[in-house]
């Protein structure tokens, strides 16, 4: 799943205005008419519901905005760029790691929730001796303020990139369905010499050269938006339980790794409540530090509401009679503490969120070892319930706490 990817974005730049002169048959000396500049593209990004991935921008390293185009003369107005729709799934952050001056302006003086108007940019004037004669070429701006030098780098890695190393600059989070926002705003079109003639100046030659759109490097990075998050080890049953509690459709199988995607469902309540639930790919010891699929999903976990750890043995563990009821609750403690250390390591926020225990296979479990767990997980003082994913046991009671704990945390 590509859920993070790293764009140079690059708005137009406006289109400059003309030097020139009304010229017809018996008309030698007319007046000015030097048309406007017209407005560079826009690169806006565009919420889409319909949209699941960043797959559509997988190899792409820059997005290009058009130039508008220059004025012309009889009053001809240069043509508009048109602007670059980005469409994006509903929970993508867009971070900046590297902006020019005027991009810096926009975000921390109006934010991106506007583009510029034409009168919070400064315009620069140019002047020629012959109306004949193009103006020189501006010096234009790079990227004046850089976060991070190594995201910059040619060899900056985005796999298994933990994005809370990144020195960056939040710019917006998509969050609804058709959502626009201007990333990057293309410049405005310059004010040709028709605008400059005035009782002292009759025969302006200066125009204004159209200014700079706006120019970033950003992070584009993908959340689930989800009100419960399932996190466990691999095989611990969260596929199963979302295709039993939700309508989704994960793959299972009694293997490592079956869910290499994060995979969302719906639970629909008796009250006609309905909540996202996300199945986040079984995490392994040592994934805040990249292992397995690493940081891939810890930041899917980071954005949702309420997690529920899902945890369970292994069949070999339940009927191993070497290994006593006791050292068996405290592989499931155990599990537990190792998935709540992983997800500190990667940030503490994560360790703040609403959370609760399911105790998969429950159908497998001797009233003994029950009691043994039981005992154990009320000292340490967690709240858990068993539940089996295979016989359906106490799924309800299940959807009704996680309704409960969004409840709470609303």
């Amino acid at each position: 799943m590509i859920d993070l990817v790293k764009l140079l974005l690059v708005a137009g730049d406006g289109g400059n205005g003309r030097v020139s002169f009304y010229r017809a048959k018996f008309i030698t000396k007319g007046g000015p008419d030097g048309g406007y500049g017209g407005n560079g593209g826009d690169i806006i990004f565009v919420g889409d519901k319909h949209t699941s991935t960043l797959k559509h921008l997988a190899g792409v390293t820059e997005i290009v905005a058009d130039k508008g185009g220059h004025g012309g003369k009889k009053k001809m107005h240069g043509a508009d760029a048109e602007p670059i729709f980005v469409k994006v799934p509903v929970g993508t952050t867009l971070w900046s790691i590297a902006e020019n001056d005027l991009a810096k302006r926009r975000r921390t003086g109006i934010s991106l929730s506007r583009p510029f108007s034409k009168n919070e940019v400064r315009f620069e004037t140019y002047e020629v001796e012959r109306e004949t004669i193009s103006p020189s070429e501006r010096d234009v701006a790079g990227l004046d303020h850089v976060y991070d030098e190594n995201a910059l780098d040619q060899d900056f890695k985005i796999k298994n990139l933990n994005i809370n190393d990144v020195t960056k600059e939040k710019l917006v989070e998509i969050t609804e369905d058709g959502q626009e926002v201007v990333v990057c705003q293309g410049g405005f079109g310059g004010r040709g010499n028709i605008a400059f003639k005035n009782s002292r100046n009759t025969t302006p030659m200066e125009a204004e050269y159209g200014t700079q759109g706006e120019r970033r490097v950003v992070l584009v990075e993908l959340k689930l938006l989800a009100n419960v998050g399932l996190v466990g080890f691999p095989n611990a049953g969260k596929s199963t339980l979302i295709s039993k509690i939700t309508k989704a459709n994960p793959k299972i199988a009694n293997y490592p790794f079956t869910t290499l995607e994060p995979h969302l469902g719906i639970l629909e309540t008796a009250g006609g409540r309905e909540l996202i639930i996300a199945d986040i790919p079984g995490l392994v010891e040592g994934a805040s530090e990249g292992k397995g699929l690493g940081f891939s999903f810890l930041r899917h976990v980071e954005a949702c509401q309420v997690l529920l750890f899902v945890l369970a043995l292994e069949e070999s563990v339940i009927f191993d009679e070497s290994v006593s009821l006791s050292q068996k609750a405290e592989q499931l403690w155990s599990e537990y503490q190792t998935l709540k250390n992983e997800l500190g390591q990667y940030g503490e926020a994560m360790l703040t969120k609403p959370h609760f225990i399911g105790l998969n296979k429950v159908d497998l479990y001797s009233q003994e070892l029950r009691g043994e767990i039981e005992k154990l997980f009320a000292q340490k003082g967690e709240k858990f319930e068993f539940f089996s994913g295979f016989t359906g046991e106490k799924l309800d009671k299940i959807g009704t706490i996680l309704v409960r704990l969004v409840d709470e945390y609303i």
